[in-house]
């Protein structure tokens, strides 16, 4: 299914503030993103290092969970 990703912040400048992407997970964001960004595993590994997180949401709902992340 074809979605709307926000990207917001510093990460939205560097890969896109808007984004229509086919997927049916976070997972799914995750691969196109790191596929047409060779460079975007490194920054996630890099803002882990740094201790900077990102809040993944669906519509309104903020996931609470890292393992929500796989559903």
């Amino acid at each position: 299914m074809k979605r709307k990703v926000y990207l917001e912040g510093e990460i939205g400048s560097k890969f896109g503030k808007e984004l229509d992407i086919v997927a049916d997970s976070f997972v799914d964001v995750f691969q196109c993103l790191n596929g047409n960004y060779p460079e975007f595993k490194q920054y996630l590994i890099e803002c882990d290092e740094k201790n900077i997180g990102f809040v993944c949401q669906v519509g309104d709902t903020t996931l609470q969970s890292e393992l929500e992340l796989l559903l």
